[in-house]
């Protein structure tokens, strides 16, 4: 993600929904200014987070580690309601503009999406988006 107060807003729902890690990759992507420790309101603080060079390896070590690798994309057939929450997932959200990478994509275990119930609007900011996707998950 590129703009500092989607990450704010993503730290700070991390933290409230009790997510217990952040990965990020230090290429075209915010860093953590004083606008994100704005905006995220103590989850900068709260929640655990890496800072990676390599996101493809980094998801691979968390599927080692027993953990499945769950990529958004709003042009998956599948929403987030019909995603299992018996396993602990690693949530991967793409940036502002262009989604996720292409090798990113192809290293996650499953894709979803959040479906529009209208018409007028058909995609969320990725702020909004992984909001409504992690408490989906926490359900």
């Amino acid at each position: 993600m590129q703009d500092p107060h989607n990450v704010g807003a993503i730290f700070r729902t991390a933290a409230f929904f009790g997510v217990r890690g952040i990965v990020m990759t230090d290429v075209r992507a915010a860093s953590l200014t004083s606008v994100v420790y704005d905006v995220a309101s103590g989850g900068v603080e709260s929640v655990p987070f890496a800072v990676e060079k390599n996101l493809r390896r980094a998801l691979e070590a968390a599927k080692r580690a027993g953990v499945w690798i769950l990529g958004t994309s709003e042009h998956a057939q599948r929403d987030v309601t019909q995603v299992p929450v018996d396993r602990p997932w690693l949530l991967v959200v793409g940036n502002e503009e262009a989604g996720l990478r292409r090798l990113t994509l192809e290293t996650c275990d499953d894709v979803c999406r959040v479906a529009p119930h209208g018409d007028a609007v058909t995609s969320l900011n990725v702020s909004v988006a992984t909001g409504i996707l992690i408490a989906t998950l926490s359900r």
